[in-house]
């Protein structure tokens, strides 16, 4: 994080300031996932799931590939799940620094 500019981990900070966020974050940390199978987890609307995701893929936390009606989200700065573990009292599940990537179900959305 020593190269991140100062603006650049104040906007991490704002994004990681939302707990349902955060708990995508922690979900991410286990690898892949669609976004039906986050919504249900979260039992949160979908257009609020994609509008969370949104904001995450912006901050350049998070990438997306579509694959026909799906979109996959993970993690795509393994900077996230290093603040992840540091900045939570007890690390979402998942985000042990384990190398095994989740193989992620399509759920439709």
């Amino acid at each position: 994080m020593a190269r991140m500019r100062y603006g650049e981990m104040a906007a991490w900070f704002r994004v990681l300031s939302h707990p349902v966020r955060l708990q995508l974050l922690g979900m991410l940390c286990q690898g892949e996932r669609c976004v039906g199978e986050l919504q249900a987890a979260l039992h949160k609307p979908q257009p609020y799931v994609s509008q969370q995701l949104r904001l995450l893929r912006m901050s350049r936390l998070v990438a997306c590939r579509r694959c026909g009606q799906f979109a996959y989200y993970r993690l795509a700065d393994s900077r996230a799940q290093h603040v992840l573990r540091r900045l939570c009292p007890a690390p979402p599940a998942g985000c042990n620094g384990s190398s095994k990537p989740r193989v992620a179900k399509a759920v439709k959305r």
